[in-house]
């Protein structure tokens, strides 16, 4: 009896160690696993100025209630801005956030294995504090686990956060493009 035992212990060890091997080459290991290959290039959109930011102030009004009352304040020729603004073009003097931290971006593994390819555009909406508070996908890349992953990154990017006319911080949203790219 104590004979099958310890031929069933080494049979096992055998077969766990066998197991090891064929995992050991499936998952990459220290320098197997940076990623010179792959260039994932992050551009950030509407570079040129801060055109076509919206601050959570100044959505467009939609609701009628909200519309009956824009109506009567022009009739009172009160100063409100058109429902369709470009919030912090030149004239608005609004200072656009500068990236303070960006982190490493990795290319999911699996994406990576599959030789999948993309590009996705995101809304990120960046708070007073310079947070990343929301992320959203404009345009997908048609793959999840890019979509996923680039949530993931925007939601850690730390900005110092964009200011208007009188240098005070204030909220707003920009686009960023991620490119997945396997050379």
């Amino acid at each position: 009896m104590l004979r099958y035992i310890a031929i069933s212990i080494i049979i096992h060890i055998t077969a766990l160690f066998c197991l090891g091997l064929l995992f050991y080459k499936a998952v990459p290991q220290g320098e197997n696993n940076t990623i010179k290959v792959i260039n994932i290039n992050v551009n950030k959109l509407n570079t040129s100025t801060a055109a076509k930011i919206k601050t959570k102030e100044n959505y467009p009004i939609s609701s009628p209630v909200a519309k009956a009352s824009q109506e009567e304040a022009l009739e009172k020729n009160e100063n409100i801005p058109p429902e369709n603004e470009e919030i912090g073009s030149p004239e608005g003097n609004i200072t656009p956030p500068t990236p303070l931290y960006i982190p490493k971006i990795n290319y999911p593994y699996l994406a990576r294995v599959k030789g999948i390819e993309g590009t996705v555009i995101l809304r990120i909406t960046i708070s007073t504090n310079g947070d990343v508070v929301d992320a959203k996908i404009l345009q997908s890349s048609g793959n999840e686990l890019l979509d996923k992953n680039s949530i993931n990154f925007a939601k850690r990017i730390k900005f110092i956060p964009a200011k208007d006319k009188n240098n005070n911080p204030i909220p707003l949203e920009i686009d960023y493009k991620i490119n997945y790219i396997l050379r």
